[in-house]
């Protein structure tokens, strides 16, 4: 029969992905840019940590002192019921105590809600005293609103990595270490913008499972049972380790069968 010459055929060797032209250098550009998108939610989630640990050292061993000048910007969100503020990016000067140096510094800060008629105190680390934050700061506990915009900037390249490992071939490796190919009905096809989705069910599968391939691509079609009455196509599958079905392009230019390799394949099924 030709479904058992067509398993017959099948090299017995593992197989590894073919190495299609500029498919290692769209790899890595496209986990650059996953690398690129994550950037600033690892910012945020930093700064976040940074500025909550700042806080409890200042709360635990900081010095208060007066600042001497204040200069910057305030930001406020227009609603319907009057403007909302935001806060306040500030340069402040401030000195620190004598039995600290006694030096005039600089640094930026930040200050929430609106902008005060007076500058309120610094609180500096006296073991570094660039490390200063205004006294409301120091006080107020981190924002949920902080971590909320943290996690919703994680998003993006959670998505884009998620992508990243769909578009790759990893279950097509894991299928061609150890080839276990079988022939299988395809039930139904649902043709997408970049591939065409292929429902088959293995041999004592439960229900059809999903195997795509690109849309330039073709499945390797073989002739159906003798006993088979049904309408479907039948075509060549490899299982992964898990039963889920790979499908094989009707060039077999996914592996790296040898030419050898592909005219025993087609012979089989179609001589």
């Amino acid at each position: 029969m030709v479904h058992s010459r067509v398993v017959a055929a099948f090299p017995k060797r593992a197989l590894k992905p073919a190495t299609l032209p500029g498919h290692a250098r769209k790899r890595l550009l496209g986990l650059l840019i996953v690398l690129l998108l994550a950037l600033p939610s690892a910012y945020m989630f930093f700064k976040v940590q940074r500025e909550g640990a700042l806080r409890s050292d200042l709360r635990a061993n900081g010095v208060e002192t007066a600042v001497l000048n204040s200069e910057g910007s305030c930001v406020s969100r227009r609603q319907i019921t009057g403007d909302e503020p935001l806060g306040c990016n500030l340069t402040i000067t401030y000195r620190t105590r004598p039995e600290h140096g006694g030096e005039e510094r600089t640094a930026r800060v930040r200050l929430d809600d609106a902008e005060p008629a007076f500058t309120p105190p610094a609180i500096y680390d006296p073991a570094d005293p660039w490390r200063v934050m205004l006294k409301p700061d120091v006080e107020r506990d981190a924002e949920p609103d902080e971590f909320v915009l943290a996690f919703v900037l994680l998003l993006l390249p959670a998505g884009a990595l998620l992508l990243w490992f769909v578009a790759g071939n990893g279950r097509l490796a894991r299928a061609g270490r150890s080839p276990n190919p079988v022939l299988v009905p395809i039930e139904r096809v649902v043709p997408q913008q970049r591939w065409t989705e292929y429902w088959v069910r293995p041999p004592g599968a439960g229900k059809a499972m999903r195997a795509p391939l690109l849309t330039a691509q073709r499945p390797f079609l073989v002739r159906a049972p003798d006993n088979e009455t049904g309408a479907n196509a039948w075509a060549l599958v490899l299982l992964d380790p898990k039963g889920r079905p790979v499908m094989m392009d009707g060039d077999l230019t996914l592996l790296d069968f040898t030419g050898d390799e592909r005219s025993a394949l087609r012979s089989a099924a179609y001589g």
